[in-house]
């Protein structure tokens, strides 16, 4: 479900509309919070589409499980995982890396 695409059209709240959820998730606000995510990324989108932002060929699940780094110097050295390639906004792994770096261990 990493296709971007997917959730602009819907796809994926359609899915999300389907499944049953058990209290706790529903409790924890996860489908409003996806739904007003969903609006601002669309409303991104628009401005790919636009050419305000770059398009290109993204990996599309640029989390850091799917990063090899070079042990001495730290510099990115590949991807690995490529299944959900795509073309989007190249700023789309940018964002994965930045997301999947804020957690603490």
């Amino acid at each position: 479900c990493c296709d971007v695409e997917d959730h602009v059209n819907g796809k994926i709240l359609a899915k999300i509309a389907k499944r049953q959820f058990d209290d706790e998730a529903i409790s924890k606000g996860f489908v409003p919070f996806y739904e007003k995510e969903l609006i601002a990324l669309k409303s991104e989108m628009e401005f790919a589409k636009n050419g305000t932002f770059a398009l290109g060929i993204t990996h599309g699940d640029a989390f850091a499980d799917n990063i090899i780094v070079d042990p001495e110097t730290g510099q990115l050295s590949s991807f690995i995982d490529i299944e959900d390639i795509t073309v989007g906004c190249l700023l789309f792994d940018l964002a994965c890396c930045a997301i999947g770096s804020c957690f603490k261990k």
